[in-house]
């Protein structure tokens, strides 16, 4: 409701508990689904079964940094598929008619300053991004935020120093 219909395509749809009915309204609504698990990748192939849409979907990886300065990380917290998982699934994208691979989401922690986390996470998925198999049509890479903004009890950092130090 707060994004005119036309840039629905620009938008991306995330949640660790998508349900069935979610999956209707964000199919429908023409979003790119990012996917945190082969369930939801299974759903939502469904979904667009029983639409008779293709949905432009983006799998989630997590890359298992440990950030330093937030609580607020979502390394190993079912938020996105294993770089092992991944492996395994990626190659096997061409079962499921009902959606098209767009790309791979990626968000290590919210509120993140910690400038060394942020460097290890891009070098890892840099080095998982060169190993796709050569067929895999990789056409975008969404951090998903983390970036710090400025609440009364932080410590913010540059976004612009985050990504020239990083």
């Amino acid at each position: 409701k707060l994004v005119a219909a036309k840039q629905h395509k620009d938008c991306f749809f995330n949640t660790a508990s998508l349900t069935e009915a979610e999956a209707k309204t964000v199919v429908t609504s023409s979003f790119q689904v990012v996917a945190d698990s082969l369930y939801q990748i299974e759903l939502v192939n469904r979904v667009g079964e029983s639409l008779q849409k293709v949905v432009p979907f983006l799998i989630r990886i997590d890359m298992e940094v440990k950030i330093k300065d937030t609580p607020f990380g979502t390394s190993g917290a079912m938020l996105g598929l294993s770089c092992e998982q991944a492996e395994r699934i990626l190659p096997q994208l061409s079962k499921y008619r009902w959606l098209k691979f767009v790309g791979i989401h990626n968000h290590a922690a919210s509120q993140n300053t910690d400038l060394e986390s942020w460097r290890q996470n891009i070098h890892l998925l840099e080095k998982f991004i060169l190993n796709l198999p050569k067929d895999i049509d990789l056409q975008d890479v969404n951090f998903g935020g983390g970036f710090p903004i400025p609440y009364a009890n932080s410590n913010p950092l540059l976004i612009e120093k985050i990504f020239s130090e990083a």
